[in-house]
């Protein structure tokens, strides 16, 4: 008997909050409110405008570390071949100091072609020199270009990120409900731009979210995705 009584007392109590929340208080519209700019339409323009810049900014950055890669392999070649040819001088050297002792009659043309020799080693020598200090400059150069290129890749990374999330202060879309307006100063009124007309929202309401529309005179559900 005493679970009747409770199963009763609890089916009227769900019936009443059903009740309420189908049909609750008309709210008034408050005669401050009115019509918010089409700001975001200006805002979301300017961000595509920026992404395209950066775009473009990046394809030159990667065009310029490319020549730049290029460079440097046309440097290594030559530090390569340079560094063969001092390897070989070095062997000749080698070979003429031996032939020293062994030709005294030819000490005199040895030593002027030695001298011929030691000529072109430093020659070399200042080639390498130059070689490595370019090579230093290019590395210098493709640092600043990659870095520049990682700082601009973020920037992109998060403009694409804002604009994959179509929100701004003030305003938010909804893909069955297109753009919606409010703030803090006007909440729990919010603005409809498909409906051109203020909504105002019953708080505490979900699954469905209750709308009052001011131009039809009536309530409204709402589901969100």
């Amino acid at each position: 008997m005493r679970n009747s009584v409770l199963i009763i007392i609890i089916q009227l109590f769900l019936f009443a909050a059903m009740s309420m929340q189908a049909n609750p208080d008309i709210p008034s519209l408050p005669s401050h409110l009115t019509k918010p700019t089409s700001e975001y339409k200006l805002l979301y323009e300017r961000t595509l405008l920026e992404l395209d810049e950066l775009n473009s900014s990046l394809s030159d950055i990667d065009q310029n570390i490319h020549l730049a890669d290029q460079k440097i392999i046309k440097v290594e070649d030559e530090l390569i071949l340079s560094k063969d040819t001092h390897s070989t001088l070095l062997l000749e050297l080698a070979g003429y100091d031996q032939q020293i002792g062994q030709l005294n009659e030819l000490v005199q043309g040895v030593k002027s072609e030695y001298q011929n020799v030691v000529l072109n080693n430093q020659r070399l020598q200042n080639d390498l020199a130059s070689l490595f200090s370019r090579s230093e400059l290019l590395l210098s150069e493709i640092s600043q270009l990659e870095s520049d290129f990682e700082t601009k890749s973020n920037l992109s990374r998060q403009l694409e990120f804002k604009l994959s999330v179509p929100h701004i202060p003030g305003w938010h879309y909804q893909d069955n409900l297109g753009w919606i307006w409010t703030t803090l100063d006007v909440y729990p009124y919010i603005y409809s731009v498909d409906r051109d007309n203020w909504l105002h929202y019953q708080q505490g309401t979900h699954e469905p979210w209750l709308y009052y529309d001011f131009h039809q005179g009536a309530w409204q559900k709402w589901w969100f995705n």
